[in-house]
């Protein structure tokens, strides 16, 4: 990854990566001692999905680039940060947590379908179309996770434990939703561009399997 011209060391942001998985896993201990369930679902998953990228490069011999893997880890590193207060007390936090969200979400998108162009010679999915399509898929995944935290409410009381993810009413949706977009639009726009290395092992690794 590059910040203004300078190229960050790998080793750097494993370091960092490393870091930021540490401070999931206090979340989530934290969560335990005081026996507070929401906090330890929003240690454990988001640092469950953390190991995502190690498993793809070591079980399936698929290279997820350092600054993706990074941009995961602190996307998920921001939403459980903000179970832990930001949400409530700032309005803007929510916001950013989305389009980072939407960011990777985008990218991730991004990689399935461009691997998806490059495995098939019948297959020529044209710039315009792989932008439109990070788009809708940034959206529809938006849909769904409003959704989850809608459920996950609505459970929660019925069980009468504290909120395990966080929903502040329709207006907050609506917002969520905005930046979710923005964040694909970004991807669709100038993100891919700078993102070929793994699309192209997702590609070679389905080639493999047939």
């Amino acid at each position: 990854m590059s910040v203004s011209g300078y190229v960050v060391p790998d080793d750097l942001e494993q370091s960092v990566v490393r870091l930021m998985q540490l401070v999931l896993l206090g979340i989530a201990a934290y969560g335990v001692y005081t026996v507070t369930p929401g906090m330890v679902f929003n240690g454990l998953v988001p640092l469950a999905i953390t190991l995502v990228p190690g498993y793809l490069r070591e079980d399936r011999d698929v290279s997820v680039e350092t600054g993706l893997t990074f941009l995961i880890t602190a996307a998920v590193l921001v939403h459980a940060v903000g179970s832990l207060g930001p949400y409530k007390q700032y309005g803007w936090y929510d916001q950013v947590a989305h389009g980072l969200s939407g960011v990777v979400v985008a990218l991730t998108g991004y990689a399935f379908v461009r691997a998806a162009d490059l495995h098939s010679e019948d297959i020529h999915l044209p710039r315009r179309f792989v932008q439109v399509y990070v788009v809708l898929a940034i959206l529809a995944f938006g849909v769904v996770w409003e959704v989850l935290e809608y459920g996950s409410s609505v459970v929660a009381e019925q069980l009468g434990m504290g909120d395990v993810l966080i929903q502040f009413g329709w207006e907050d949706i609506v917002l969520d939703l905005l930046f979710d977009l923005v964040g694909g639009v970004v991807v669709a726009l100038v993100g891919a561009r700078y993102f070929s290395e793994t699309p192209a092992d997702i590609a070679e690794e389905m080639d493999e399997e047939g």
